[in-house]
């Protein structure tokens, strides 16, 4: 990484005064801004913005801390890229109007080529942080202020862009060059963070989320609801709760909520709260830093909050999240902010929540294992999704037909085998269904699904009645009943309890249910 070191003031004074020679070579004016300067149209503008998103977003970060020195109405604060144009400005409305008058506004290139010798120009040319005061920039109108400018370097050492603060002479301390200079190389390695969480985040979650709203398959009028209220919430950064029985697709949901909301080039990170030991749980929401605890990897590591910053972060299973962390998440969504373990400092996070759950919180609630003021902070986007079973024949089709398709395009259901499956109230829902076809496609020939492909029984089994006891002694039964329903097969009893397999096999540890023989 380049650490570069401002130029002793006789040194930056050759440099400018050669700049005021090229700039006379170059027969820029001195009093007016060419009409030849460079300037982007407005997609362009926007476009060059996402290619710098990370220097855009985290640049504009420390601005906002700048501002808590300097004022924004007697400073503008600037965000160039490594080819000259502005991408960003911030400062009071008249102070940004005062210099947009002199062309200082996003969309518009300030090389030397363009304008002359500026503290913008001069840092782009020569790549390191220069201070201009007064006269010695070249364009007469400029002079009376202080200009200051330091560079932003890629890893490689490549210029990545440069930040600029401008203000009148006499409000300009020459400490306001370090000032700059070190928030560049703080941006440098903010940045880095940045593209390092996010690389990391695409290790330990896989690819990018790949589901959008034209992957969900469904006409039925309740699923139809679900889906424009789930494409209204994609428009907000608003929290939303998504609930649904096991297999209804709730991360399909939350996944293209992602992709089409303000965050989709933003990672996006899935937890299943049900399937992390508690022990373990907070370390992994929250991280870690080094030397926090016996076996800590060395330099520490990100939490799912940290990695998930700046783009979405899917709870699943919310309802089984352990009564301390369900403290430690409400926190979070109050304040916005992360301590890592070890850590004496919090760090800010730009998370939008989605939660997704099988579990009834409001039943939750009353039974104590669930906090109401975190509930209340999780429901304000609520969305729940159909089962399988009251979505309607032609879904069920539909669903098959898409399937089917997707597994083997050259096959087809016979007409039995479809009334079968419009007849079957699906209780692992679409999960179940998909599973089915998957299924039955290895079973044929592989150009016509039948009823014996299907492996249907008549008709679903029902959950175990009740027995009466005591609340404990239920519980035990009506888990070790179904575990006997379905040969203790957990995948399968699971979805007929309404629970997690993660709390299925806490509850079978808890209870020490064995299987026989």
């Amino acid at each position: 990484m380049k650490k570069p070191t401002p130029l002793t003031r006789e040194l930056l004074k050759h440099e400018i005064e050669q700049s005021h020679k090229r700039s006379k070579a170059m027969g820029i004016s001195a009093f007016k801004r060419g009409p030849g300067q460079k300037k982007l149209t407005g997609d362009q503008l926007a476009a060059r913005r996402e290619a710098f998103r990370d220097l855009m977003e985290v640049g504009r970060e420390y601005i906002e801390e700048f501002y808590d020195l300097l004022s924004p109405e007697q400073f503008i604060t600037a965000i160039v890229d490594n080819q000259g144009y502005v991408l960003h400005i911030a400062g009071s409305r008249r102070i940004i109007s005062d210099f947009a008058k002199h062309n200082y506004a996003p969309g518009f290139r300030f090389t030397e080529k363009d304008v002359g010798t500026t503290a913008t120009s001069l840092c782009l040319e020569k790549q390191i942080p220069v201070q201009i005061n007064d006269k010695e920039h070249f364009y007469k109108r400029a002079q009376g202020y202080t200009s200051s400018a330091a560079p932003i370097f890629e890893k490689d050492g490549r210029l990545h862009g440069v930040l600029v603060v401008s203000g009148k002479n006499a409000l300009v301390h020459p400490h306001t060059l370090v000032m700059i200079a070190s928030a560049a190389r703080s941006i440098e390695k903010q940045i880095r963070l940045v593209r390092r969480n996010r690389e990391l985040s695409e290790t330990l979650s896989g690819a990018r989320p790949y589901f959008t709203f034209g992957h969900l398959v469904g006409g039925s009028p309740g699923f139809t609801h679900t889906l424009e209220l789930a494409r209204r919430a994609a428009e907000t950064d608003s929290t939303v709760l998504l609930m649904g029985e096991t297999g209804t697709g709730k991360e399909l949901f939350a996944q293209a909520i992602h992709n089409a909301g303000p965050k989709n080039h933003g990672p996006f990170i899935p937890v299943n709260c049900g399937a992390i030991p508690a022990e373990l749980m907070e370390s992994e929401m929250f991280g870690y830093v080094h030397g926090a605890f016996s076996g800590a990897l060395k330099g520490g590591r990100p939490g799912k909050f940290e990695l998930a910053d700046g783009g979405t972060l899917l709870l699943d299973e919310i309802g089984d999240m352990p009564h301390n962390m369900q403290v430690k998440l409400l926190r979070v969504l109050q304040t916005g902010e992360i301590q890592s373990i070890g850590s004496t400092t919090t760090k800010k996070v730009r998370v939008r929540i989605i939660a997704a759950t099988n579990v009834n919180l409001v039943n939750a609630i009353k039974k104590k294992r669930f906090r109401q003021d975190l509930y209340y902070r999780l429901n304000i986007l609520p969305i729940t999704i159909p089962p399988l079973r009251d979505r309607g024949e032609a879904d069920i089709r539909n669903l098959a037909s898409h399937f089917i398709k997707k597994y083997n395009p050259g096959c087809r259901l016979n007409h039995e085998a479809a009334q079968l499956l419009a007849g079957y109230d699906w209780p692992g829902n679409v999960r179940e269904l998909e599973n089915t076809i998957q299924q039955a496609i290895h079973l044929s020939d592989g150009k016509e699904l039948t009823p014996e492909h299907l492996n249907l029984p008549e008709k679903t089994e029902h959950r175990p009645s009740f027995p009466r006891g005591a609340i404990r002694d239920m519980e035990k039964d009506v888990i070790l009943s179904t575990l006997e329903a379905t040969g203790f097969n957990m995948a399968k009893t699971a979805p007929l309890l309404g629970i997690s397999r993660a709390t299925l096999y806490r509850k079978v540890k808890e209870f020490g249910i064995k299987r026989p023989g």
